[in-house]
């Protein structure tokens, strides 16, 4: 787009990273996730009703999109009669095979927030849009670069996300009905299902600029190289995980890097844990025994990885 300026906190280096981490931090802590719960359930229970009594659905466009996203736009205060559009931004940045696409959903991304936050510097409503339009870092009001930054990550992040962690534990669950069956049976485990799932399926990659010119592996890499970092594969190393392909569900002490490490460790990832808990939960005890639809293809991407359809079927 020809500017400069940076995706925050994820982009900044320390002092200012720590600043705006304690700034944004309180916005989806544990506390302002538990007052969201009511809604995220309410949001759930309605998707659900939808396709309980048919019989099938296209999962991500039903629910693993719909689900999070939905919560998502709700908590920024993103208008959601443009869902569809959100949508197909958010496909085109992070997915698209050509460039041209990807540039013109950044610009298209970029001119919307900045509109948005216009209008709430004019009309505060109270939602995470406001808060970041109307904060302040040592007694000063954010740039317009910084309201950018933040409010840009936060869009893509709320958008695209937990839709791809819940697009590949559905799939799971489709193919092992065994274990889909235990946890019905035991919804109390749950919760610790999801640690092993999302270490089974971490779905982030992140880039980190060089600093120096360096060698590495017999690469050499120039300082100013934006390099791809799929530390995710952490969570399949052999040296701390015994058979890390495999999804057990009884595993002991799983650490896992979903959620990133150290000063960069996600800040929604108590709204993604939640939403993921909700979701589970409720197919877990009010759908019937789901499965792949025979035949029907599972379509899968890379980049942030993720599931792009996904047809399931039970006995309505």
């Amino acid at each position: 787009m020809g500017e400069q300026w940076d995706l925050i906190p994820l982009e900044l280096d320390p002092p200012e990273h720590g600043k705006f981490r304690q700034l944004l931090n309180p916005l989806l802590s544990p506390p302002a996730v538990a007052r969201l719960t009511p809604r995220i359930k309410e949001r759930c229970a309605a998707l659900i009703d939808r396709v309980r009594g048919v019989g099938d659905c296209e999962f991500m466009g039903a629910f693993g999109r719909a689900f999070p996203v939905g919560v998502f736009m709700e908590l920024m205060g993103l208008p959601e009669d443009l869902y569809d559009t959100f949508i197909d931004w958010e496909f085109a940045l992070l997915h698209a095979p050509d460039f041209g696409r990807k540039a013109a959903a950044a610009v298209a991304i970029r001119d919307f927030l900045r509109d948005l936050a216009n209008q709430r510097r004019a009309h505060p409503t109270g939602d995470l849009t406001s808060i970041v339009v109307h904060a302040e870092i040592d007694g000063r009001k954010l740039s317009d670069d910084e309201v950018k930054g933040i409010l840009y990550l936060l869009f893509v992040g709320g958008l695209d996300t937990v839709a791809a962690s819940l697009g590949f534990f559905f799939r799971h669950l489709a193919t092992d009905l065994d274990q889909q069956r235990m946890l019905r049976s035991h919804p109390d485990r749950i919760d610790k299902a999801i640690e092993e799932l999302l270490r089974r399926f971490s779905v982030v990659t992140t880039w980190r600029q060089c600093k120096v010119d360096v060698e590495l592996a017999g690469a050499r890499l120039k300082a100013g190289d934006w390099i791809t970092c799929n530390d995710s594969l952490g969570s399949l190393d052999p040296s701390e995980f015994a058979d890390p392909m495999t999804v057990d569900l009884d595993r002991r002490n799983v650490r896992h890097l979903a959620f990133s490490f150290g000063p960069h460790f996600c800040m929604g990832s108590h709204l993604a844990r939640r939403e993921l808990s909700v979701a589970l939960h409720a197919w877990l005890t009010t759908m019937p025994e789901w499965r792949l639809k025979p035949g029907a293809p599972v379509v899968v991407h890379g980049g942030l990885f993720g599931v792009e359809h996904l047809e399931l079927e039970w006995a309505a």
